[in-house]
């Protein structure tokens, strides 16, 4: 696998707040349905031009409540419905109006989808896992979307629909836990602890006040435990990422700084986190003070050895033991 083929991101994935905006949706094709009835759960306010589809849309306002307020024009589109909408969506069985309706949408400056036209989407509407304040979007770029499906079942099994819930609790606590947990490190700790030791079980709670006590009882044990000192932790990496042992992906997952000496597979880098710092060792020996100022300010360092780091990890144990700095082994 080349450099670029492990740097690619076919389509940059974001998340649109809109609650109060105007979201324009026509055509011809029954496809707007499930479209109009996902804007509708955002708080968007959705217009319809749809004529030929007016049994559907009044039988989705009738039985669906958060559809109960999109707007169906009865007529077909104009121009000026494009003018301060957030989003355009259409779904037409013809490609001349599709291709109208696209260069519409572009010449008013609002981004437009074409269902089952790639060609002329701005962007994608991926499959979506919704436990809301938790949102989860999956793209295969329209290669398989079977794919795309599947995981959405694997992952809506993982979480339980109480998970929102729960991130909800989280968030109302969440001055609470800043407060008492004053490092980033702690706090990711933390919330770490809570999503591998009680986030599934406290999903099925119904009652939220318990769950703002559990969230509450680990806070208390969190000020009891040691935050404050950063580690180092030395790892001898397998050549090919596919052999990386599963406890490794989570260490990796969780750093807050990467160092990397020898050759180490850049796709080792894909596994971590994007806001973590990333120092490369490269000719030049890694600054121990550096390292020491980092552990001080209590970040956790992984520190990822190649076969030919130029040192084994004895060695770079035995440089940071002497100035003074905490160093693992895994």
């Amino acid at each position: 696998m080349s450099d670029n083929q492990l740097h690619k991101l076919v389509k940059f994935p974001v998340f649109y707040d809109l609650a109060g905006k105007v979201v324009l949706i026509a055509g011809d094709n029954a496809a707007l349905i499930p479209k109009a009835r996902l804007l509708a759960m955002t708080g968007a306010r959705v217009k319809i031009c749809a004529p030929e589809m007016k049994v559907e849309f009044d039988d989705l306002r009738q039985n669906f409540s958060p559809a109960r307020g999109i707007i169906f024009a009865g007529r077909e589109w104009r121009r000026e419905d494009l003018r301060n909408a957030a989003l355009a969506i259409g779904a037409f069985s013809g490609l001349e109006m599709a291709t109208r309706f696209c260069k519409a949408a572009r010449s008013a400056k609002v981004p437009v989808n074409l269902v089952d036209r790639p060609g002329l989407c701005d962007f994608q509407i991926p499959v979506i896992v919704n436990r809301s304040p938790l949102v989860i979007g999956i793209s295969t770029g329209g290669a398989a979307p079977v794919i795309g499906q599947w995981l959405r079942g694997r992952l809506e099994t993982l979480l339980p629909h109480g998970t929102g819930a729960v991130l909800e609790a989280a968030s109302a606590l969440r001055d609470k836990i800043n407060a008492r947990l004053k490092r980033p490190a702690a706090r990711r700790t933390f919330w770490k602890k809570l999503a591998e030791q009680d986030l599934s079980r406290l999903a099925r709670e119904k009652s939220v006040s318990k769950i703002e006590q559990v969230i509450l009882n680990r806070l208390e044990k969190a000020g009891y435990e040691d935050f404050d000192k950063g580690k180092v932790l030395l790892i001898s990496v397998p050549e090919r990422t596919e052999d990386m042992p599963l406890k490794t992906l989570s260490i990796l997952q969780n750093a807050d700084v990467i160092i990397k000496s020898g050759d180490v597979d850049p796709e080792y880098l894909d596994f971590c986190r994007r806001d973590a710092l990333r120092i490369g060792e490269g000719d030049m020996p890694v600054d121990t003070q550096q390292v020491a100022s980092l552990t001080l300010e209590g970040h956790y360092i992984v520190w990822l050895h190649g076969k030919t780091s130029g040192r084994n990890m004895a060695d770079t144990a035995a440089r940071l033991s002497t100035a003074g700095i905490g160093v693992w082994t895994a």
